[in-house]
């Protein structure tokens, strides 16, 4: 059963005249470096392959040496964004780690072939999470979905959901990369709930963290339903609805019309 039925200060939710989702962790489980760090290793490796094959790379510069300095890069890149609400790219995150090891820049065009491989190798360890095909299936042609998603290169995110053939069921695709912003930034739902012409309040937002995925749509009226994160966050704001899947989505009384009709 899911958890909660109404809102904060006991205002009972609207029903949802959409659903935006969160993309990794919520549709998608995608190989993040605390979720599953040896599969996000083996990307990366790919990656450095890439560049030794390509010659940006050397003997100098071994795996051993590339992979801590690209993570630290890495991190430092996705706080920024969490306290900036700045989105970075891969290939900023490949320049800065060359800029680590005192390596010159080779150019934006030489680093094209690396992300790509980085990209293709992220895809391939992505996997469905479960209840998310048939979920998509039973919303489909019943009300719009769009889905929201904080990452710097927007075709490892339409290269995932095509693979799980959820983007024929998708209304609108909204990620971080294309607008510069990072969730929380009210910009990235306003966006979402515009491509699927409804106002942010009349929709139901679906993720697993709680800050981008409960604190900031809920300052735009969204009702939230929160999945067990991964990530280990705290709580900071209590969602409209807690729900321990995504097989407990559709029970919720904010989709109660879609049962009734």
């Amino acid at each position: 059963m899911a958890q909660g039925s109404s809102r904060q200060g006991g205002v009972p939710a609207r029903p949802a005249r959409a659903v935006l989702f969160d993309w990794g962790g919520t549709l998608v489980d995608y190989p993040a470096s605390n979720a599953r760090p040896d599969d996000h290793a083996l990307c990366v490796r790919s990656a450095y392959d890439c560049l030794v094959g390509d010659g940006l790379l050397d003997a100098a510069t071994p795996w051993e040496r590339f992979q801590p300095v690209y993570m630290a890069e890495t991190l430092s890149l996705i706080r920024r964004a969490a306290e900036t609400h700045e989105e970075h790219s891969f290939l900023e995150r490949f320049g800065n780690t060359f800029a680590r090891l005192g390596l010159a820049h080779p150019g934006d065009d030489r680093f094209g072939p690396v992300v790509e491989v980085l990209s293709d190798a992220l895809i391939a360890h992505c996997r469905p999470m479960p209840g998310a095909e048939a979920l998509l299936n039973a919303l489909a042609g019943r009300l719009p979905v769009a889905v929201v998603s904080n990452f710097p290169h927007r075709p490892v995110v339409e290269g995932t959901l095509a693979e799980a053939g959820f983007e024929r069921h998708l209304d609108a695709l909204v990620v971080s990369a294309d607008l510069g912003l990072a969730k929380p930034h009210p910009e990235i739902y306003r966006t979402a709930a515009a491509k699927l012409g409804v106002a942010p309040e009349d929709c139901l937002f679906v993720g697993d963290e709680p800050l981008a995925d409960v604190v900031g749509p809920a300052r735009l009226g969204c009702t939230t339903a929160l999945l067990p994160g991964r990530h280990g966050m705290a709580v900071i704001e209590e969602p409209s609805f807690r729900i321990a899947s995504l097989d407990e989505l559709l029970g919720l009384p904010v989709l109660a019309h879609l049962r009734s009709g």
